[in-house]
């Protein structure tokens, strides 16, 4: 998505496949797809290929929850099998694969096609379908929420509940954690990571701003290797725009930005870095 808003203006329509768990191959679940294709622009975003349309239109009715954007999505005739002959079949037929359609429809689903083991006559079904089907009018709740590549946290929006962030990443007066950075010793920035998971945080602030250090290689660095032994989302916190540019680049979901305050030379440069990203931003008053 990414590479298409850097070099198009055309439209982008961006889906995941699901597998029988209700999760991508590595891990992603459909609320964190839709949240994180919906944060970095995506204009419509959804499902493709996987299963057949009725065990999407949980999936899709998942997505419809957390975001706005149309919802798009092309199943397969179902799941294939080798017949007798060793010829790979789909066993969903045009009638039934339009039927489940409908469902999802009735969900709000507003895009429509088909994917493996779909045939020209499943494709007229679907357009005789639509001919007479308005997706249902959708009422999402105001929400806001950051995530890891595993993982959704909301925030609050009502003024009822908060979100934990460990800042223990963080070199501001502490002398080992400065060492670590100067060294490159990732094994203790890994460990501040797991002992602020198993004391309950939510999210994990990072801040690799120490004196001798080059800022943006190592946040790079360091969100990279978080990654691998947390499923927490990230805070990326750094007044350095090229830091926050390049830790944002490798960020696996929708992270926050920490931060921003009124100067007008600071929101020129980290405003726009949030909305290529689809981060989150701490707005200091």
């Amino acid at each position: 998505v990414l590479a298409c808003r850097e070099n198009s203006d055309l439209p982008v329509f961006a889906t995941m496949t699901f597998e029988e768990d209700g999760r991508t191959f590595l891990g992603t679940s459909p609320e964190v797809a839709a949240i994180t294709l919906d944060a970095i622009g995506a204009d419509v975003l959804g499902i493709n290929c996987s299963q057949g349309p009725a065990e999407l239109r949980g999936l899709a009715a998942r997505m419809l929850t957390v975001t706005d954007k149309p919802i798009m999505v092309q199943a397969n005739a179902g799941l294939p099998h080798v017949d007798d002959d060793g010829n790979t079949v789909f066993d969903i037929q045009a009638p039934e694969y339009a039927e489940a359609v409908a469902g999802m429809i009735a969900d709000g689903v507003s895009v429509v096609g088909g994917c493996c083991g779909t045939t020209p006559a499943h494709m007229a079904a679907l357009r005789t379908l639509i001919d007479n089907h308005t997706p249902s009018p959708r009422h999402r709740k105001p929400s806001m929420s950051v995530t890891s590549a595993q993982t959704v946290v909301d925030l609050p929006c009502d003024g009822h509940k908060i979100a934990v962030i460990g800042e223990r990443i963080n070199p501001t007066g502490k002398k080992r954690f400065q060492q670590a950075l100067r060294e490159g010793d990732m094994n203790y920035v890994l460990e501040q990571a797991v002992s602020q998971a198993e004391a309950g945080a939510q999210i994990l602030d990072v801040n690799v701003g120490a004196p001798g250090v080059d800022e943006p290689v190592l946040m790079e660095q360091v969100v990279k290797a978080l990654q691998s032994v947390t499923s927490l989302p990230l805070q990326l916190d750094s007044s350095n725009v090229e830091a926050l540019a390049r830790g944002l680049r490798v960020y696996n979901g929708k992270p926050i930005v920490n931060s921003v305050n009124g100067e007008p030379e600071t929101l020129e440069k980290i405003l726009p870095l949030c909305k290529k990203y689809g981060a989150a931003v701490v707005g200091l008053a």
